[in-house]
């Protein structure tokens, strides 16, 4: 089985050569018909493997769908039962403070709290002002911007010039 790109070259040759079949044809010795069904046997061959290819695509597509859909399942799970375990520990661990116990073991487990020291951003508006005031930017994560797209799309083609932006035309294969 011969793939889409040995067709369409076969089919781009043909069409190179095209001024050779005509000058061939208006002197007799090729006749219209075997041009005509050259031609269209070409591109019917080019039709149905540009489909069978557009229909892999689709599985892929469906494919991709499928795993993102998968994907955001297993995300929400995870979040849930990360906030399950985040619950039930604290649970226990007022329940333990509330009965006095610093440590518990059974067969099955062993719990003890351990000491540990956190930082708590009280005012989050307060201490970026205190930061950036103070030259204390070793003390900020701060993450690269990246552009708005649609926001800059929109920009330009209200009239706005936008340096190092354009809008371009695409042209988006749509398989359905």
């Amino acid at each position: 089985m011969r793939s889409l790109y040995e067709i369409s070259q076969e089919y781009e040759a043909f069409l190179a050569q095209v001024d050779e079949y005509v000058a061939l044809i208006e002197a007799g010795e090729l006749p219209q018909e075997a041009f005509d069904d050259t031609l269209a046997g070409i591109r019917a061959e080019l039709d149905d493997k540009i489909d069978a290819v557009a229909c892999v695509v689709k599985n892929h597509l469906a494919m991709v769908e499928a795993l993102q859909n998968e994907k955001r399942a297993i995300e929400r799970r995870l979040s849930a039962e990360k906030k399950a375990v985040d619950r039930l520990c604290d649970y226990i661990g007022y329940t333990m403070r509330a009965a006095g116990k610093d440590k518990m073991q059974s067969p099955r487990n062993v719990l003890s709290f351990r000491r540990s020291e956190g930082v708590a951003i009280i005012d989050p508006a307060a201490f970026l002002a205190w930061a950036l005031e103070n030259g204390r930017t070793d003390l900020l994560t701060v993450t690269e911007p990246t552009p708005a797209l649609t926001e800059i799309k929109r920009a330009i083609n209200a009239g706005e010039e936008i340096v190092g932006a354009v809008v371009e035309e695409r042209y988006n294969l749509q398989i359905k």
